[in-house]
């Protein structure tokens, strides 16, 4: 069988090229207005555009019409027809508009053709049908996008950006009696409490079935932290949210955080000396958007930045004459380990330190050897005291 139909590609080829190269006799293009969906036994106008892509012309009397199928099945055999008033010449095209009926409420396919007699063009001349999705439908809307993002801090309030369609069979009034309105709520993951939004914005126009409409609405996260589910809802002023007719909401989870923020000036620079309480004033500003209860505030003090005299005497560190041991015995002077690394002198008594002096760099002073009488021991690092003998 394959080699068969192998044998016939050059035949099937030629005959398709002559075919696109000279024409089909009749081939009628369709094209129309139908919307997504249309409210059961409503009446709307559909407008048929008739293009002539073939190379005889379409004859005047010619009806144009459609049949409804659900799942392969015929549910309307033949619908309303609408003959055209002059005949239709090779590349040149026409529009006329044919009234549907809605069916029930269901998803239904509506099959447009050209009628001679009685019989459908597809039958007759083996010409191309249009085939359009179409539902028969009350209110509905799917929602085609949004911003809403998954995190809020509590009290925020951020404008949302919505793209809703209308699937259904009606029109969304803006405007009128009980107009259609978009809204919001919040239901508490951990509780199912709901909080209604505090705003509903108006549909700046009419939205026909099968329309899209893009809005704006400011939305205020609840004040306790926890895990919410935002829902986007349209409203039927005074008579229902869609969600309360089974139209899925635009839902999103999200997380409501507390927003905790803190500055801290200090009136004056505060001065500390060692063992001494100091007492510092303050102004702390609550830069969140959650409100702060009183209590005390914590101050850590870190030990970079302050500066240390090197050369200041302190307890201990001194033995002179008179103390315990050979009194003869040379004194022993303690100093901390050098300050900046680089440094030339030390500034900050010049009268006992009247030889300039270069502090060793800060890698030579972690681990460098001191001399002890000929022996050599690794110096404590660089915050320990080094002991030099005279």
């Amino acid at each position: 069988p394959g080699n068969a139909l192998y044998s016939q590609l050059t035949n099937i080829r030629t005959l398709a090229q002559n075919a696109v190269q000279q024409g089909y006799i009749q081939m009628p293009y369709l094209d129309t207005t139908l919307p997504k969906a249309g409210y059961p036994d409503g009446q709307i106008a559909v407008g048929v555009s008739i293009a002539n892509r073939g190379r005889t012309a379409i004859p005047a009397g010619t009806n144009v019409s459609y049949k409804i199928l659900q799942t392969g099945n015929i549910v309307v055999g033949q619908g309303a027809r609408v003959a055209l008033t002059a005949d239709v010449p090779p590349g040149a095209a026409t529009t006329v508009q044919v009234p549907l009926t809605v069916p029930a409420i269901g998803n239904y396919i509506v099959r447009w053709d050209l009628q001679a007699n009685g019989i459908w063009w597809n039958a007759l001349y083996g010409t191309p049908v249009r085939d359009q999705y179409f539902r028969g439908a009350d209110w509905s809307a799917d929602w085609v996008s949004d911003n809403v993002p998954v995190g809020w801090t509590a009290g925020e309030t951020k404008t949302i950006v919505v793209t809703v369609a209308n699937v259904g069979g009606r029109v969304w009034n803006a405007t009128g009696a009980d107009p259609v309105t978009l809204g919001y709520k919040w239901v508490s993951s951990a509780t199912g409490n709901t909080f209604p939004g505090s705003v509903q914005v108006p549909l700046p126009v009419d939205v026909q079935p099968g329309m899209n409409v893009t809005l704006q609405i400011p939305v205020t996260a609840p004040a306790y932290p926890t895990n919410y589910t935002m829902y986007l809802d349209l409203y039927k002023q005074n008579e229902f949210a869609f969600g309360d007719k089974g139209i899925a909401p635009d839902d999103t989870p999200t997380g409501v955080s507390t927003d905790f923020k803190a500055g801290y000036t200090f009136n004056a620079t505060p001065q500390f000396a060692a063992g001494q309480t100091t007492a510092a004033g303050y102004v702390v500003t609550n830069g969140g958007s959650a409100a702060a209860a009183g209590g005390a505030i914590s101050i850590s003090l870190a030990t970079s930045g302050i500066s240390r005299n090197p050369c200041a005497p302190r307890g201990g560190n001194t033995r002179s004459a008179g103390e315990k041991g050979n009194s003869s015995r040379p004194k022993r002077t303690t100093t901390k380990s050098s300050p900046t690394a680089g440094s030339a002198s030390c500034t900050t008594c010049p009268t006992c330190c009247s030889t300039p002096r270069r502090w060793p760099s800060s890698s030579s002073r972690l681990s460098p050897a001191i001399s002890t009488g000929g022996r050599s021991r690794p110096s404590l690092s660089a915050a320990s005291w080094t002991r030099t003998r005279n």
